[in-house]
């Protein structure tokens, strides 16, 4: 597969996409209180590693900030590079099933 093939937009990339913008807000919204009632929640750590996992690429680039120009623009550089990298995994969620996947159910 090329790059190119790899990166151009089909449905299931695009619902794969928003699947995972979806996710991670409805998680980072929802279940980031941070009340001990769900701290001690069983499933607590499962939505922590979620939360880091879908926007990892966010997490990278936080730093310190100085005035409110920056701040805006480090959000905005977070928010790119977190879309991007949503799409990068959608990519790859969709070359995976062509290829281990769908070549199995060709063959029966």
């Amino acid at each position: 597969m090329e790059l190119k093939e790899f990166l151009k937009p089909d449905w299931r990339k695009i619902v794969i996409f928003i699947l995972f913008f979806v996710s991670s807000y409805l998680i980072g919204f929802l279940f980031m209180d941070t009340s001990s009632s769900f701290v001690s929640h069983p499933l607590y750590p499962i939505f922590i590693f979620l939360i880091y996992f879908l926007t990892l690429p966010g997490i990278r680039i936080r730093g310190p900030y100085e005035n409110i120009i920056l701040e805006l623009l480090r959000g905005l550089i977070n928010f790119i590079t977190i879309i991007i990298y949503w799409y990068l995994l959608s990519c790859l969620v969709v070359w995976i099933y062509d290829k281990y996947f769908r070549k199995v159910k060709k063959k029966k």
